[in-house]
């Protein structure tokens, strides 16, 4: 699909707007860009979900810790949590 719409984008290159820009190019562009920024959502949203699942265990919820409290300090309290444990472990 990206090939299709690269060839069509050198193809096009002539439809030129008075600024110099192809119109056309630049709305292909912008497609590109969508389709990335889906991209990343998407993996953003995956890694999200790998936290959650990580901050419940370390705080022994279902994610309530997190609801509570938001993540900055489900994060600092979970790295101390652990980080006690290890120390006391020693």
């Amino acid at each position: 699909m990206i090939d299709k719409l690269k060839r069509f984008k050198q193809e096009l290159k002539a439809d030129k707007n008075h600024s110099g820009h192809s119109v056309v190019g630049d709305a292909i562009a912008a497609l590109e860009d969508r389709r990335t920024i889906t991209q990343l959502i998407g993996v953003l949203s995956e890694h999200r979900a790998y936290l959650d699942n990580l901050l419940s265990v370390i705080h022994h919820d279902g994610g309530h810790y997190i609801k509570k409290h938001g993540y900055k300090k489900a994060v600092d309290d979970a790295i101390k949590n652990i980080s006690n444990k290890y120390i006391d472990n020693k």
